[in-house]
């Protein structure tokens, strides 16, 4: 009875799992660095090895550029935490991780462009679909988020190398 009772206050409460997640985290980095550093430079260092996984998942085959590529999945292939990726992301990069993979496919957009002639051929959707953007509207508000201008003007701006 007591189970049942734990698991429905988990349910309710999900939280304190992720402040558990932290807390053992925590304790890990403390005891291979040595209890010299504060709570603040723990979490810090945390965050960032939360990054660094995170972005080799995104980076193994380019899978920043699929488009099932969402916090969901990414959540379900690492085994952290959602909350805590967010978190984790916000720290380190001040960006929600959606607007990190949304910047990651921009920017290696730009990649392409530079390297591929053929890519001013294509029309916008599909070099929008090729780095992973499901619609043109989301490569449009992504390019004037992150570049203050159209895909457009970005690609002029990278024939001219202002980019």
């Amino acid at each position: 009875m007591d189970a049942c009772f734990s698991i429905l206050f988990l349910i309710f409460n999900p939280d304190i799992l992720d402040f558990h997640y932290l807390k053992e985290y925590q304790k890990s980095i403390e005891s291979s660095n040595g209890s010299g550093n504060s709570e603040e430079d723990s979490y810090q260092i945390h965050c960032e090895n939360v990054c660094k996984e995170i972005n080799q998942i995104l980076e193994a085959y380019h899978y920043f550029t699929k488009s099932e590529c969402t916090v969901e999945n990414i959540y379900l292939q690492s085994k952290i935490p959602q909350r805590v990726i967010s978190f984790s992301f916000r720290q380190v990069y001040g960006m929600s991780i959606k607007d990190f993979i949304n910047k990651k496919r921009v920017d290696y957009l730009i990649e392409l462009y530079k390297k591929d002639d053929l890519m001013k051929k294509y029309s916008l959707d599909y070099i929008g679909e090729l780095v992973g953007f499901q619609s043109r509207q989301t490569l449009y508000s992504c390019t004037e988020k992150f570049y203050g201008c159209t895909p457009k003007t970005l690609f002029e701006k990278v024939d001219i190398t202002e980019i």
